[in-house]
């Protein structure tokens, strides 16, 4: 059977039309999961970041806009970010692209960890994940993250609110005298609380304590 000039027309404007069809689809699928995508990630709690490779920031969630905006351990400034007082952060942006560059293919991105020290002595951490031409940066903003934190550690464990609060600040590195002062309370009452910990997380010591904390702080 032979087939008229007009069926084929309609035969190709048929097919231009779903093509054309298909391209709408997709366009608005990718504005709906761009859309997904940054809801999602402005009602993280952890502060994150999209840097591209010239350590301009492309995106930032909530969060990370609040915690740049406090200055105490990045700074923002004309879209480039720098850490206050670790010069090592811009650095370690540039080992992780290397290092991401000689990555054989199939292998699992390499994520980073930079400690950051803030204007007031305190410290956090960054976590740099790189992808394709860019870098996701999560910051471990504790102030968020401890009181989910603390109460894992009673639940789990069955620790006091004051042997998570040791716990929680010996997995930041602070020694025991630094949390007796904080704490206004004596350097015995603080080992007190420590061997407490110890005891009901089967750690050893202050390391292994510090290394099951880390384990168990919340992502987000």
């Amino acid at each position: 059977m032979m087939i008229g000039y007009e069926d084929r027309e309609i035969g190709n404007i048929e097919a231009a039309l779903a093509i054309e069809l298909s391209e709408d689809d997709t366009v608005a699928g990718t504005l709906f999961e761009q859309s997904l995508f940054r809801s999602v990630l402005d009602v993280l709690a952890m502060p994150l970041m999209i840097i591209n490779s010239s350590q301009r920031i492309v995106y930032a969630n909530m969060a990370a806009k609040s915690f740049l905006s406090e200055g105490s351990f990045l700074t923002c400034r004309n879209g480039s970010v720098s850490a206050v007082r670790t010069p090592a952060f811009g650095l370690a942006l540039e080992n992780v692209a290397a290092m991401s560059a000689n990555n054989r293919a199939g292998e699992m991105h390499l994520c980073k960890c930079v400690p950051l020290v803030g204007r007031d002595r305190q410290r956090t951490a960054a976590y740099i994940l790189p992808t394709d031409d860019h870098f996701v940066v999560f910051i471990a903003h504790r102030r968020e993250q401890k009181p989910i934190l603390l109460e894992t550690l009673r639940s789990m464990f069955g620790m006091t609110s004051a042997e998570a609060r040791v716990a929680a600040r010996i997995s930041e590195g602070d020694r025991p005298q630094c949390i007796a002062e904080s704490f206004n309370v004596s350097i015995d009452t603080i080992r007190s609380h420590l061997k407490g910990a110890y005891l009901k997380s089967g750690s050893a010591n202050k390391t292994a304590l510090a290394a099951l904390v880390k384990d168990l702080a919340p992502p987000v």
